[in-house]
C-alpha cells in the first residue's frame, strides 16, 4: 500500500498544471452550420460563441429594447468557417437592430447593444482599431471599428468635406454608429468611424480619388514652333497658288 503513495503524490502534483493548461487553438476553418428553420437571437448567440470561444453578453432589457424581431427564420442551410460565423452573427444582429460590441477584446468578451436603446453611444465609444488594410480583408463584418486613412495625393479636409454627403445617412436607425469621416489637423490623413463594412467601403472610395494629377503638358519648344508656322505658311501659299474657280 505504501508504494502507491510516492505514485499519488506524483498525480497530485500534475493535476493543478494540467488545468492551468491553455485551450486547444481555434481551427478558423472549423464549420458553422445552421439548419433552415426558426432560431431565436439568444441561441445564435449562445451558438456563436460556443464556437468562436467567446463571452457574448446579452440580457433580455437589451434585447426587448430593439423593439424587432428576436428569432430568425432560414429558407436554406447555413455552412460556413469561424470568420463567416463571425460575419453572420454581426450582420443578422445588425438587421434585428443589436449591434455587437467588444468589452475587452483581448479575454474575448463581447455585448450585444440595441442600436436604438439609451446605449446607443457605447457602441461607437467601444469601436476597435484596426488598420486600412485590417479593415479591408473583412468587408461583410458589421462590428464598429476606427482606423486612419493616409492620403498621399488629396487633401483630407477636402476628400472630407467632399464625400461626407454619400456618407451622411449611412447607419443604424435613429443614428445608430453613423460612418464618421474627420481628421485632426494634418492634411494627409482621414480619421473613419463606422462599422466595418461601410468603413470599407469609405477605404475604397478614397483609394480610387486618392491618385496623382494628370501631368501639366509642357509647352512646345522653339522648333516646334517654327516647324508649326512653316507648315501653316506651306498650307497658305499652296491655296494661293490654286487657279480661282469662276
Amino acid at each position: 500500500m505504501n508504494s502507491f503513495r510516492p505514485l499519488v503524490a506524483f498525480l497530485t502534483l500534475l493535476a493543478p498544471c494540467a488545468l492551468c493548461q491553455d485551450p486547444p487553438a481555434k481551427n478558423p476553418k472549423q464549420a458553422f452550420v445552421l439548419e433552415p428553420g426558426e432560431i431565436k437571437m439568444t441561441d445564435l448567440i449562445d451558438r456563436s460563441a460556443a464556437l468562436l470561444g467567446w463571452n457574448i453578453l446579452a440580457s433580455d432589457p437589451e434585447i426587448a429594447a430593439a423593439g424587432g424581431s428576436t428569432t430568425i427564420r432560414l429558407q436554406n442551410r447555413v455552412a460556413t468557417d469561424l470568420q463567416g460565423c463571425e460575419d453572420f452573427l454581426t450582420s443578422v444582429l445588425y438587421r434585428s437592430g443589436f449591434a455587437l460590441t467588444a468589452l475587452d477584446e483581448q479575454k474575448q468578451i463581447y455585448e450585444v447593444i440595441a442600436i436604438c436603446g439609451p446605449r446607443q453611444r457605447e457602441i461607437t465609444n467601444r469601436a476597435l482599431s484596426r488598420t486600412p488594410e485590417q479593415v479591408l480583408a473583412r468587408p461583410g463584418l458589421k462590428l464598429a471599428v476606427l482606423t486612419v486613412v493616409e492620403l498621399k495625393h488629396i487633401n483630407a479636409t477636402i476628400a472630407t468635406n467632399a464625400l461626407r454627403p454619400f456618407f451622411a445617412s449611412t447607419g443604424g436607425a435613429a443614428g445608430g454608429a453613423q460612418l464618421t469621416l474627420g481628421n485632426v489637423g494634418n492634411n494627409s490623413a482621414m480619421l473613419l468611424c463606422g462599422y466595418n463594412d461601410q468603413v470599407a467601403a469609405a477605404i475604397r472610395l478614397l483609394k480610387t480619388c486618392d491618385v496623382p494629377p494628370p501631368p501639366e503638358q509642357a509647352p512646345p519648344s522653339l522648333s516646334e514652333r517654327i516647324d508649326a508656322l512653316e507648315r501653316r505658311l506651306t498650307a497658305i501659299e499652296q491655296k494661293l497658288t490654286q487657279p480661282l474657280g469662276r
